[in-house]
């Protein structure tokens, strides 16, 4: 017969495995050198702000008269502070709204100060309509000895409604929940984790595939468990015994001929116990390649004998 080439060796395989894996670790590891180096105070010392975020007001059901608020939550480093004369003064911004006040209130925190301010609209114009008004945008400053900085807090936009005498109790505040700030640090990290799993996806998904072709024997038994039919046609017979001894070229990383069988025992004596059925298998399969003589295998003989070959190649693994 003329035996497949082997493919690819094991070693070759698990050489390439571990390049890959080597690969990985090592940007895994400068990743995490790169957290551990970098100092949380050293990222942000140019931010003056650390973060901020703005709640706006509800989007609809306010009428002439009514003061609604929208909330700025500020954490500010120190040495800057807020510069009290950048809010603006009580009076009629547009046609709709007025500035009403405002209200902070600063909290102590480690190298900064919590800033919960407060700004204060009122409705003082209404339309025989529904109204959409706008919330203009201020624009605050921090300072620190003579440098001054300016940060927005954006416009918005609201409903403004005439009276209804059918309206029946209050409305609910429709206030959007405030965005999460996540600092560079923990985007860091983050995003760590995010490569490390991948890289560990990866190396579970390669190593998979690595491990199916490492046992060509369970994959010649799963074909012949595919087949439906209690016999083997003529071709399904000479495909099946031709996948078995790819099986055992790979296995050994050379093509095998039945006169190395000794050879093959000494360098993988799992096999030992079944050397009496692997020599049968080459002795047979040698007459019907090139000899057109003896019995053909039976489906069954064929299936127990790459199931025994198999539970071999899982002890090895």
């Amino acid at each position: 017969f003329s035996p497949i080439k082997s493919r690819a060796t094991f070693s070759e395989a698990s050489a390439g495995n571990q390049v890959i894996r080597g690969l990985c670790w090592l940007e895994c590891l400068c990743i995490v050198m790169a957290i551990l180096i970098t100092d949380p105070a050293t990222a942000q010392e140019s931010a003056a702000i650390e973060e901020i975020a703005i709640e706006q007001p509800r989007k609809f059901g306010f009428q002439l008269g009514d003061v609604f608020e929208r909330k700025v939550y500020l954490r500010l480093r120190h040495p800057f502070k807020l510069v009290e004369d950048s809010f603006p003064a009580a009076e009629r911004m547009n046609r709709w709204i007025a500035f009403h006040s405002y209200e902070i209130e600063t909290t102590p925190a480690a190298n900064a100060e919590l800033h919960e301010i407060t700004l204060r609209y009122q409705v003082v114009n209404v339309d025989p309509a529904a109204t959409d008004a706008a919330v203009p945008s201020h624009k605050l400053q921090i300072n620190h000895d003579d440098e001054t900085r300016t940060f927005l807090v954006p416009p918005s936009r609201t409903t403004v409604t005439p009276f209804d005498d059918d309206a029946e109790g209050e409305l609910a505040p429709d206030v959007a929940p405030a965005m999460l700030s996540v600092n560079s640090q923990q985007l860091l990290l983050l995003v760590t984790f995010f490569v490390v799993s991948l890289f560990a996806l990866l190396s579970l998904h390669f190593d998979w595939f690595v491990s199916r072709a490492q046992r060509p024997f369970a994959h010649a038994h799963r074909h012949l468990q595919r087949v439906k039919q209690s016999a083997l046609s003529d071709d399904e017979h000479m495909l099946a015994l031709r996948s078995i001894h790819e099986a055992f070229n790979l296995t050994a990383g050379r093509t095998l001929f039945p006169e190395q069988l000794d050879e093959f025992f000494a360098e993988h004596p799992g096999f030992a116990p079944i050397k009496a059925e692997i020599e049968d298998y080459f002795a047979r399969s040698n007459a019907y390649f090139f000899a057109q003589s003896g019995e053909p295998f039976q489906l069954t003989e064929l299936r127990a004998f790459t199931g025994r070959c198999r539970d071999v190649e899982r002890s090895r693994s």
